[in-house]
C-alpha cells in the first residue's frame, strides 16, 4: 500500500471526489489579496498532511519552497503543489496528483502553520514548519 494521501485503501467514486474538490475550490480561493512581496514566510518548509476523512492514505510529509508569497513544491515527484501565502499568513494550496486534486487553506505564524485541507473524496488537516 502507498503511502501517499491520496492513494486509496478502497475503491472510491471518482464523480463524488471531482464534486467536493470543485465545492473546496469554489470556497477556498482566496479572497484575501495576494501581493508579490510576502518574503515574511519566504523558504522551505516541511509539510506533514493528516487524512480524517475518507478512503485516502493516513499521511504524507511534503517540501514546499515560498518565494515571494508563491509556493511550490520541491522535487520531481508526480506530486504537484501551487499555492499563495498573503501578507497576513493566510495560506492557499491546490494539490494534483494524476487526476486526483486537493484544495488547502489555513495560516503561517512565524516559522510554524496549519490548517486544513479536502478532496477527492478525503479530508483531513496539516501542520508546516519551516526547514
Amino acid at each position: 500500500m502507498d503511502s501517499h494521501p491520496f492513494s486509496y485503501r478502497k475503491p472510491a467514486r471518482i464523480g463524488a471526489g471531482l464534486l467536493s474538490f470543485a465545492v473546496v475550490a469554489a470556497v477556498a480561493w482566496p479572497t484575501t489579496s495576494f501581493s508579490a512581496g510576502q518574503a515574511t514566510f519566504d523558504g522551505t518548509w516541511s509539510v506533514s498532511v493528516e487524512t480524517k476523512k475518507g478512503l485516502c492514505a493516513a499521511g504524507h510529509t511534503y517540501s514546499v519552497q515560498i518565494v515571494d508569497g508563491v509556493v511550490n513544491n520541491i522535487g520531481s515527484g508526480d506530486t504537484l503543489i501551487s499555492g499563495r501565502v498573503s501578507d497576513s499568513g493566510s495560506i492557499t494550496v491546490t494539490v494534483v496528483q494524476g487526476y486526483k486534486k486537493a484544495a488547502g487553506s489555513g495560516r503561517l505564524i512565524d516559522n510554524a502553520g496549519s490548517g486544513r485541507w479536502s478532496g477527492h473524496a478525503c479530508s483531513g488537516s496539516w501542520r508546516a514548519a519551516r526547514s
